[in-house]
């Protein structure tokens, strides 16, 4: 199993840097070194005979790029809304991007908060493209916030400021 970003300045000051993007209502990240850039979602051509995840082909400043559903590679019940962003990477010179509902933020964190793939996961057939677990906490503050900037109300029943609620991000592998 790979590790998430190791690059030299977040080895020295121990931290890992995670792109965080939403699908369905939940929290997805990729390591940020893996992310060329985020658009907002071009016109895309269907391509016949493709694997239904395959969305079709985008012209992106005159380079053409594969246009990949996540929410159907992973079989994720979405809510139905359109995506908003793609967000582009590169694999062996070809260019794909991964069609997401909203980039959400850039998330430092510590190498601690990185957890293995459950092995009861690690039997699915997609399971190359999970790379662990990222459990974070934050306070109601930071909560309210994130929950704010995504265009959510803040829950409820948040419990006091000081209080912390673990987060936790599904970090896929594009690798």
């Amino acid at each position: 199993m790979s590790t998430l970003d190791t690059s030299e300045q977040n080895h020295k000051e121990g931290a890992v840097q995670l792109l965080v993007f939403s699908l369905a209502d939940e929290d997805y990240a990729l390591n940020l070194t893996e992310a060329q850039e985020i658009v907002d979602t071009p016109d895309i051509t269907p391509v016949p005979n493709m694997p239904a995840a395959v969305k079709g082909v985008a012209n992106l400043r005159g380079r053409i790029v594969t246009v990949i559903d996540v929410e159907t590679l992973f079989g994720i019940k979405g809510n139905g809304s359109a995506k908003e962003h793609v967000i582009v990477a590169e694999k062996d010179g070809e260019l794909f991007g991964l069609l997401v509902d909203n980039a959400e933020e850039v998330l430092r964190t510590d190498p601690e908060s990185l957890r293995d793939t459950p092995d009861i996961l690690k039997a699915h057939p997609h399971a190359a493209y999970l790379r662990g677990v990222v459990v974070t906490k934050e306070t109601h503050d930071e909560q309210e916030e994130r929950e704010e900037k995504e265009g959510e109300a803040a829950s409820s029943s948040a419990k006091a400021t000081d209080d912390k609620k673990e987060r936790i991000i599904l970090a896929l592998n594009l690798e």
